[in-house]
Order: structure tokens, then C-alpha cells, then sequence
């Protein structure tokens, strides 16, 4: 059975077998051969077989992809009768170096945390992460290594079985300012045995170097123009493509923007080209046997080319780079002609065949190559890649021979270096003998360089350099900052395609933030001067001053209490990184304390202020406080009685403060009375030695009576007490809720309208709470209520029984003890004091009399 494909433009992969289909027909075995022309086949390495019944298909795999365009099978044994349908599977059209994206239309599967899995062969390009919108994987762990993959079937929109592709380069395109770390790429034929191409934990991929100066060394990195990271190999026919990747300690996110399988140009030519000999080792002054010119494809079409070093060489002499050693001989000379001249010949025994003109040369290596036609029988010359235009004065007709590089007949062997010498089956364009002679594809780029593809052709010698073939890393600059953030040697980064911000900068952020001076000063009022602020200062992690903004004003005419608010920005303003506030205190330049009582009893015998105070310094940003204590003493055994001949009952006495800011003077008078005109006021400086009552000019003993109360006759404004015994001295105790306070009460009913003289408290039993002050309010009806004037000092601890005396007899039936100030909850334990006997006299000051 003899195919035909209908062009040599195509590489043959294999043949689909398969049986008759009806009668239990086929072909157990078969052999295969390949030709251009339907006449001189060649044989396929290797014995193939079927699927073994008359139905299935079965596709057979040629060891290495073939150029043809016709296939003759050859059965070997069958069953029952010859039968056999079959089909060639190709790896898509080629011309020397054309080279197309086979992942198109790839069917893709992805690691099951890579989202948006199918958008990876639609060019679905990007230029940094706000515009990133294909497959992507998230994590926070596994850093650098390689865990997410994706998957590429060649072979998705084929039949069953699908062919493979020839390949020999994988493009994984990224995104500027995205990081990836641990690529690996593996390959697989079936989908079932894989073969590791490239595996590495270095990250690439704009971010790859992080803390240091070294330019990157990234084997699979030779980044072509626009043309992402990209994976070299031999070429070899695939049909899956695995890329791996992971995350980096930069992002965590792991992008695949578009992945690309290519053949590319020079491997492919060889391929199509069926590359028959090959010699890289560079020869000086020698010769080395080919082989016969049949054997080496050179009686048809066929393209020779190496490498020639044209300092070797003397002037007018003819060199030969190959020749056959017998009469009428085969050679192709080169003939220096000057120092940077020289002419190429290919003849038969030097007269028929074709020469060039004298011609530009290197005066270090050349690339020269000579692409024969068997139908027109004439050369095509090639110097550096450019063709050389000859003159032929007869067609070459060459007879089978032996054949040598670097000698031949006539001329003896090549004196000075050859290198690289290749002979291919059939002749070349000039645009691919660009990729042949250009050196830089084998040569390694400096520190601080990488490959840069658009200079193809640049180097014609083996001696290129580094601005030959290559383009320098763009390197970070303090340039590619902004004010928000900062170039340090220490992030001195090669950039991937460009330099960016984020490559290269270090994002400043808040590094200290601190305000000057204290945060609660305290100023004295003034009619003029202004408040003046100390300011504050932020700083990044780099120690470079950030912007404060300060809001809120300070009126020093009006004493109250001013908040300032500081916030430190980024530079441009638009982000607030930390706030702090200022509060100002502005106070009367003199203070008094306005709980001392100017009217005192003459038994205490003496008057203390110890609270008073002045802001005498005039320093506007914290003034320092001066005291204004003041005291005063008399004798406390001296009385002069009312009803006594000349007795006096008070004296007055003027207490001054001065203070030197304002040189402000206060008076206040302080009035000593007798105690007759006073018993139990609530003044803390009175000493009671007793409860009195007014007979014959003195004040006796007058007894009360604490009325005791049980738990019926008390009620709360509010109770959370935890015992039911809570009114009475004696009783475990009355409390509030915790956020009860001020003005919450305990009432108290006496079962009738009885004269009061004053209340007992003491703090709770069990519980470290006591009330500190309270007032006293009554009622005659159990519904309308009277203030008692004055608040009542009580307690500063559980237990202590403590006696607040009223101003005057009051007569009623319901009392109310109202919370003031407290300590911890407003709690207590109270009774009611009531004139339990009376004196004869009718003195107002003297209670229960």
C-alpha cells in the first residue's frame, strides 16, 4: 500500500492501522519505507503492528519524524486474508524554520487550585496585575516549590489517538511586576510517561535576583523579544506539554498568562533538512574523510557549510574546505585574494562549475556556505550569511568518490583553522542561513548581559562580544522611584522587560511617630497670646521626614479643654498611615478650691487650705504649677456665749492668694463661729463631742434614737442586691447596679410623721462599697419631696458607723437617702435619727430642745 501525503512539506509521525471492518480481516504486522518521489524508498526503522481485529485503530509511532511525501506499507503477516485500511499521521506543515504556536488550540487541564484554566492559549498577554485576567492559583505556603501545573494536549482537536508535534521550544509568557519561582517544564508523548526537561527553584520572571548584584543565571531564560520565559530542548515529537510553577516569598499568586510550543528554526531545518554530516570540532592544517558523495546526499541537492578562520590563509592561494581526491574531482575551494577579500570556488577538477568575485571578509571567522541544485546544476554561495552573486562557466556533473574536509585534489590539504562543517539534503534560503552563521547563538553573555535575539546576524566570527549579541539587564536607578518609595543598594534588581517601581523600590511606610512634648499640656488663660503647638514628627523606615497634617484650634480667651489631631500621610498625601491627638487643658491662671467651707466652728481650732493653686510661670506651652496653701489658728477653748454680758459669737478673718503671672490678688473671708450658732452643720472642721441640747445659757446632751428599719418599710430606685437583708445598720447591705450613679436613692418609711435629727451609714458588708456623699430629701405625703439643704459627708469604708447631723428638726414620714459620690457601686446600710426626748429650752439651734 503506497500514501501519498501530495508535498515533501510535511514530516510523516506514523500510520493509523486498522482491519477490514466486516470480514475478520487484517494485518497482524507490516513494515514501512518513505520516499520524495515514488521510486527511491527508504526504509523506516523498525517492525510495527496492529490493533489485532478488524475494527480498532491503532496509531504507530516512526522512531523520529520523517520528511515525505509518500509512505508504502509492507505486510508482513495477516489474518485470514490481506486486509488493511490505513492513515499517516503528519506534525504539520514546514518550510525551513517556519515555526507556528501548536498550543492554538491545545486542550488544557490544570492543578485544581488554578483558576480560570482555559485562558492560557489565547495570547491573553499582560502587563502587570491590575490587567492580569487568565489562569492564576492562590496560596499563602509551599514557596518556591513547584506544585501548581498546567497541561497542554497538542493533539485536542484530533482524531482518536491523536498525532504528536514536533517541538522544540516552550514559551511561558508572564506578566511585568508578577513573581514565580520553581518552573519546571516535562513532556510526554501519551500522557502517561513523562520525561523532565527543566526543573529549578530560581525565581524568574521580572523579580530575578532579590539582595544582590549578580546578573541572572537562569539556563532556560534566554528571554527573547517580547517572548516571556522560554524552555529549549532537542527536538522531539510531543503531544503533552506539563508547565509547573509556584508561588515566591514576594506575591501569592502564581500566574499563567499564555503558554506557546514552537519549533524552532534552526533544529527544524536540520530536521527537514536531514542533516548527514556533521563536524564541530575546530581542524587545523589536516584533512578528515567524509565518506562517498552518494552516502552523503551530495549527488543531488544539498547545502555544505563550516566556519574558516581567513587569518590562516595566504594571499592568491587556493584552500580547499572539501574536495574528492580522484581525477575530475569535486572541490569547493576559498581563495584569498587580500587581506579582507576573498573569492569562493566550486568545480570539477577546477574548470566546470561556478566562482565568485572577490568579496568582503572577516579578518577573524567566516561562515560560508554552498547550497548546490541537482536540476540546474549551478551554486548558490553564502558569505556571513549574505549570498554571493557567481559566475558559472558549465554545469557541475560530480561522479560518486570519497570526499574530504578540509582537502580534495590538487590543492592539498586546508592550511590554518576550519570549525563546525555541516552538509544537509537539500539546498537553503538566505533567510535561514541567517541562523547559521550568526555566532551568537552559541555564545554566553557577560555579567550584567542577556541574549537579545534581535541581533541575529550581528556576529559573523567566533569572536563575538557582548554588544554583538547581547543586551544589557535593565538595571533599578533611584529614577524608577516615586516619592512614595525608595531605591536601596540592597534591592539593585535586573529587571525581567523593564524597571518598574516595584521591582526596584522598597515601599516607604510608617518607621516612628511621635509628638513633642507631652500630650495633655495645661495652659493658663490669656486675653492675647496664643497656644503655641510643639509640633510632632514622622519618619519612614528609612528615617526620611513624612508629612504631618494638623487639624483643631486652642482658645486660651476660654478655659475648657482642646483637642489637636496630627496625621501622618505618605508623601502624597492620599494615604493616612497613623493619627495621634493633643489635648490642651486651658485653665484660670488662679484656682480656688470651691469645696472649702469659710464659715467654721471655733472648736476645730484651726483652717487649712491645701488644694488651691496657681499657674505662676509664663511659659505658653505647659505652665508649672505653684501652691497657694494657706492656713489659719486660733484658740479653740476661747467661747463667748450668747446671753453673756459683752459675748461676741463670730469673728471674721481675710484670707489673700496672689499669684505672680498676672499679679492677680484674691480675698476670701473666713468666719469662726461659737458653736451655739452651729451644732451640726456639715462642716468636716466642727468637733462633736456629743449630741446637745440648750439649758441655762450651755447646750446639754439631748438623746436621738436611730430608728432601724426592716426590710418593709425600705425601698430602691434600684436593687441589685444578693441578700434580702439590706436596709438595716445591722443587715448584710444594700447595692445599685453597676452602672447606676449619682442620684440613685434608698427611701425609708417611719410609719408616721416623726422629728429627725439626722442619718447613720455605713458601707456594705460583704462588698468593698460605701457611699462618700449623699443628700437628704423628705415628704409628709409619700408623694411630694423636700431638699434638705447642704450635701453629708458618710463613709470611707464598710464598716464604720458614721453620724450626719441635720441643719434643723425636720418632721416627716418618708425619708430618702440620695446618692452623690461613691466608691466602686453606690451601696449602703442606713437608719433614720429621731429625737427620742426634749429639752425645756426653745432655742432653734439646739435640736430636739
Amino acid at each position: 500500500m503506497i500514501i501519498d501525503i501530495g508535498s515533501n512539506n510535511y514530516y510523516v509521525c506514523g500510520v493509523i492501522t486498522q482491519g477490514s471492518g466486516s470480514a475478520d480481516y487484517w494485518v497482524n504486522t507490516f513494515e514501512a519505507a518513505h520516499a520524495p518521489d515514488n521510486s527511491n524508498y527508504a526504509p523506516i526503522a523498525g517492525a510495527y503492528t496492529t490493533a489485532g481485529d478488524k475494527t480498532t485503530q491503532k496509531l504507530s509511532r516512526f522512531p523520529l519524524p520523517m520528511r515525505a511525501r509518500y509512505v508504502r506499507i509492507w505486510p508482513s503477516t495477516v489474518n485470514g486474508a490481506l486486509a488493511m485500511r490505513a492513515g499517516l499521521v503528519t506534525c504539520g506543515p514546514l518550510r525551513a524554520g517556519t515555526s507556528g504556536n501548536h498550543a492554538t488550540n491545545a486542550g488544557v487541564t490544570c492543578h485544581s487550585d488554578v483558576s480560570n484554566c482555559t485562558q492560557i492559549t489565547d495570547g491573553n498577554k499582560c502587563t502587570d496585575s491590575a490587567t492580569f485576567s487568565g489562569a492564576v492559583a492562590t496560596a499563602s505556603t509551599e514557596l518556591c516549590t513547584s506544585k501548581y501545573w498546567v497541561q497542554l494536549d497538542l493533539g485536542a482537536t484530533l482524531s482518536n489517538d491523536a498525532p504528536t508535534k514536533l517541538v522544540n521550544k516552550v514559551v511561558v509568557y508572564g506578566c511585568q511586576n508578577l513573581m514565580y519561582c520553581g518552573r519546571a517544564l516535562e513532556l510526554s508523548s501519551d500522557g502517561t510517561t513523562w520525561s523532565t526537561v527543566y526543573e529549578a527553584n530560581t525565581a524568574y520572571a521580572v523579580q530575578l535576583q532579590q539582595d544582590d548584584d549578580d546578573p541572572p543565571n537562569v539556563t532556560y531564560s534566554a528571554v527573547e523579544s517580547g517572548s516571556g520565559s522560554v524552555f529549549r530542548f532537542d527536538l522531539r515529537p510531543i503531544r503533552y506539554v506539563k508547565v509547573w510553577s509556584s508561588i515566591s516569598s514576594s506575591a501569592l499568586q502564581v500566574h499563567f498568562a499564555e503558554i506557546a510550543a514552537r519549533s524552532d528554526k534552526r533544529e527544524v531545518y536540520e530536521q527537514a533538512a536531514e542533516l548527514n554530516y556533521q563536524f564541530d570540532t575546530e581542524m587545523a592544517s589536516t584533512a578528515v574523510t567524509m565518506g562517498q558523495l552518494s552516502n552523503l546526499g551530495m549527488l543531488s541537492d544539498y547545502t555544505f557549510m563550516a566556519y574558516w578562520k581567513a587569518s590562516s590563509l595566504t594571499t592568491n592561494a587556493y584552500y580547499p574546505i572539501f574536495g574528492q581526491t580522484q581525477s575530475s574531482g569535486l572541490n569547493f575551494f576559498v581563495k584569498q585574494t587580500a587581506t579582507n577579500t576573498a573569492q569562493l570556488e566550486h568545480k570539477v577538477d577546477g574548470s566546470d562549475g561556478c566562482s565568485t568575485s572577490a568579496t568582503s571578509v572577516s579578518a577573524n571567522w567566516n561562515h560560508v556556505a554552498l547550497s548546490f541544485s541537482a536540476s540546474t546544476k549551478a551554486s548558490t554561495f553564502y558569505l556571513n550569511g549574505a549570498a554571493v552573486s557567481p559566475t558559472c562557466a558549465a554545469q557541475i556533473s560530480a561522479t560518486d568518490g570519497s570526499v574530504e574536509y578540509g582537502g580534495g585534489r590538487g590543492e592539498g590539504t586546508w592550511s590554518g583553522s576550519l570549525q563546525q562543517a555541516k552538509v544537509y539534503t537539500r539546498t537553503v534560503l538566505s533567510e535561514d542561513l541567517t541562523n547559521f552563521s550568526n555566532w551568537c547563538s552559541t555564545y554566553t553573555c557577560g555579567p550584567g548581559y542577556r541574549r537579545d535575539s534581535s541581533k541575529s546576524g550581528t556576529c559573523s566570527t567566533a569572536s563575538c562580544t557582548d554588544a554583538e549579541c547581547c543586551e544589557e539587564w535593565p538595571t533599578c536607578a533611584t529614577t524608577d522611584c516615586t516619592q512614595d518609595s525608595k531605591y536601596t543598594s540592597r534591592r539593585r534588581n535586573y529587571c525581567f522587560r523593564s524597571c518598574t517601581e516595584t521591582l526596584c523600590c522598597t515601599w516607604r511606610v510608617l518607621g516612628s511617630f511621635t509628638l513633642t512634648g507631652t500630650s495633655t499640656p495645661t495652659v493658663t488663660t490669656h486675653s492675647t497670646a496664643s497656644w503655641v503647638d510643639a509640633g510632632s514628627t514622622c519618619k519612614d523606615q528609612f528615617d526620611d521626614a513624612l508629612p504631618v497634617t494638623t487639624s483643631g484650634t486652642v482658645d486660651r480667651t476660654t478655659a475648657g479643654t482642646y483637642t489637636i489631631t496630627y496625621q501622618c500621610t505618605e508623601n502624597n498625601g492620599n494615604t493616612v498611615l497613623d493619627t495621634k491627638t493633643r489635648t490642651v487643658t486651658v485653665v484660670e491662671s488662679m484656682y480656688i478650691n470651691p469645696a472649702l467651707y469659710w464659715v467654721v466652728q471655733r472648736e476645730a481650732g484651726s483652717w487649712t487650705d491645701t488644694v488651691s493653686k496657681c499657674w505662676d510661670t509664663a511659659d505658653t506651652f505647659d505652665a508649672d504649677v505653684a501652691d497657694m496653701h494657706q492656713s489659719e489658728t486660733w484658740d479653740a477653748s476661747l467661747r463667748l456665749y450668747n446671753g453673756t454680758s459683752g459675748g461676741e459669737t463670730e469673728e471674721n478673718r481675710t484670707i489673700t492668694y496672689t499669684c505672680s503671672l498676672t499679679s492677680e490678688k484674691i480675698e476670701r473671708t473666713l468666719m469662726i463661729r461659737d458653736a451655739i450658732r452651729s451644732l451640726y452643720g456639715p462642716d468636716p472642721h466642727v468637733v462633736r463631742s456629743g449630741r446637745l441640747r440648750w439649758n441655762a445659757g450651755a447646750c446639754e446632751i439631748c438623746d436621738t434614737t436611730d430608728t432601724n428599719p426592716g426590710e418593709t418599710s425600705c425601698s430602691y430606685s434600684d436593687d441589685n442586691s444578693t441578700t434580702t437583708d439590706r436596709c438595716a445598720l445591722t443587715a448584710t447591705g444594700w447595692k445599685a447596679s453597676n452602672d447606676k450613679g449619682e442620684g440613685t436613692y434608698l427611701q425609708l418609711d417611719l410609719g408616721s410623721a416623726l422629728k429627725v435629727a439626722g442619718v447613720k451609714t455605713k458601707g456594705h458588708s460583704n462588698e468593698e462599697a460605701w457611699l462618700k456623699t449623699y443628700t437628704v430629701a423628705y415628704s409628709t405625703d409619700g408623694s411630694s419631696w423636700n431638699d434638705v439643704s447642704g450635701t453629708f459627708t458618710a463613709n470611707t469604708d464598710q464598716n464604720t458607723e458614721v453620724e450626719a447631723m441635720l441643719p434643723s428638726i425636720v418632721e416627716a414620714q418618708w425619708w430618702r437617702i440620695i446618692a452623690k459620690t461613691f466608691h466602686n457601686v453606690v451601696a449602703a446600710r442606713a437608719a433614720i435619727m429621731v429625737c427620742s426626748s426634749t429639752s425645756t429650752s426653745t432655742d432653734a439651734d439646739c435640736l430636739c430642745g
